[in-house]
């Protein structure tokens, strides 16, 4: 991951990938996690 990418990400620039957003955490050292839950029924 480098500047350009990050600038991108933070402007709005682009539609970030998965890959990207995974590439991003392993960058910061992080583990990157995506899931569906279902809303809450209040």
């Amino acid at each position: 991951m480098h500047q350009p990418d990050i600038s991108r990400l933070e402007s709005g620039g682009g539609t970030p990938t998965i890959g990207m957003l995974e590439r991003l955490a392993h960058a910061l050292e992080l583990r990157f996690v995506a899931r569906f839950e279902r809303p809450d029924t209040a």
